[in-house]
Order: C-alpha cells, then structure tokens, then sequence
C-alpha cells in the first residue's frame, strides 16, 4: 500500500494506515510475543493500564519505576 501525505491530510492518513494494520492483525507486541520476547502494551481491553504480556500467555499490569527503570508488577490478568 503506498500512500501520498499531504500537511492537510495527515491525520486521515495515519488513521487509514492503522486502519490496515488492524486488517493484518499485526502489531509490534505481537512480533515481540511471536519472537518469544515479552511485550509492554497498552490496550482498549484494559484502559488505563500499561500491561506486559509473556510468550506463554501470562498478562500482567505493571508500573515503571522511573527513577530506576524497574518494572513493578502490580496485578496478574491472565
């Protein structure tokens, strides 16, 4: 898929791209999973959290702590 962006019609433009990424079913986290790499994600599932996911199927909320970068594992979903 090729797609002109204009200034103008930006906005519509990322909308369309992510409107086919949706059709493929294809999204970093999945890569990350597929590759055997735990992801870290945000979901309309579970708004407000930021959630990482194992490559066993393990879903998690967590936190990062800024300061230290450690991820803080608040609450297992699946």
């Amino acid at each position: 898929m090729s797609v002109a962006v204009t200034s103008v019609d930006f906005d519509d433009a990322i909308s369309l791209i992510d409107k086919e990424l949706e059709k493929k079913e294809w999204s970093p986290a999945k890569e990350l999973l597929e590759s055997g790499i735990p992801a870290s994600y945000e979901s309309d599932e579970y708004p407000g959290l930021l959630l990482q996911e194992f490559p066993d199927g393990r879903l998690f909320s967590v936190d990062v702590d800024i300061k230290s970068g450690e991820v803080i594992y608040l609450q297992q979903l699946k």
